[in-house]
């Protein structure tokens, strides 16, 4: 963060895979079962859950003596045995694996125990990006340009990396797809952190309908009409750019139903699209 400009902290906020850096208590709670593991890794406490799995602060031991903090994303159980959650999960888990920059939360380690895929990733001691901004503002006011120009800069470097990654000689053409505040780590050491990738599509995935995912007030037009690419990665950044300076939150004034309807159509003249170009073959 540049010289001068203070960085709020406070304490972790459960959305999307915790913010992993400086090393949490690793204390168990008192409510949190000492022998509760799954793959070598010591589940400590529940920090958050979404449709597809739940986050613990977990840790393991990596030599004698010396424990690694991690946040351990776990499959819900209900579909750990559903191929298509399955799939999803580990083809997050394939891209993520690949992903490494200081702008992009880690994945450590990834596999499957007791019939559970999991996967293990940096921990990020601080709050997602909303979380931040509300503590910066209730002791700064507005924000800085200086300031918010740090975070939006460290972001698109994240960005780029994941925008850019190859195998090979081939790119992949990642779209992360849900680019939003929550998705954006802010640490106490001031490190930003983009992180999330559960529905990240790239060049080749089968095209649907289904591709029309994410946070509807952050979604450019062409992804409202089911078709993302990177620079669908790119407004939404502008829409946080703009939350950040502006103090309100981006399309504030459209209704959240209005949004959801512009989603529904695009699904529906994507498969439309989609239908008609392939029965034409």
């Amino acid at each position: 963060v540049p010289a001068g400009l203070p960085v709020p902290s406070g304490p972790p906020v459960p959305s999307g895979p915790p913010v992993p850096s400086g090393p949490p208590a690793l204390a168990a709670p008192p409510s949190v079962p000492l022998r509760l593991r799954i793959g070598g890794y010591e589940l400590l406490e529940r920090v958050g859950a979404g449709g597809m799995a739940e986050v613990w602060m977990a840790r393991r031991s990596v030599i004698p003596g010396g424990l690694q903090a991690c946040a351990l994303k776990i499959i819900h159980g209900r579909f750990s045995k559903e191929h298509r959650y399955q799939r999803m999960f580990l083809q997050e888990a394939r891209l993520a694996l690949k992903l490494r920059h200081a702008n992009v939360v880690s994945v450590l380690d990834a596999g499957e125990a007791d019939g559970r895929l999991y996967m293990a990733l940096e921990w990020v001691d601080g709050v997602h990006l909303r979380g931040f901004a509300q503590l910066a503002r209730a002791r700064l006011g507005a924000l800085p340009v200086p300031l918010v120009c740090h975070v939006v800069g460290e972001l698109l470097q994240g960005l780029r990396h994941a925008h850019g990654l190859r195998v090979g000689d081939q790119p992949l053409g990642v779209v992360h797809r849900d680019v939003a505040p929550h998705n954006v780590l802010v640490s106490s050491a001031g490190e930003v952190k983009l992180t999330d990738f559960g529905i990240a599509r790239v060049v080749g995935e089968a095209s649907s309908g289904e591709h029309v995912k994410g946070r509807a007030r952050y979604m450019a037009p062409e992804q409202l009409q089911g078709d993302p690419t990177q620079a669908s990665d790119l407004f939404a950044v502008g829409g946080i750019l703009h939350e950040l300076l502006d103090g309100h939150r981006f399309r504030e004034g459209q209704r959240r139903s209005s949004l959801a309807v512009k989603a529904v159509l695009g699904v529906f003249w994507f498969a439309l699209a989609y239908v008609l170009r392939n029965s034409s073959q």
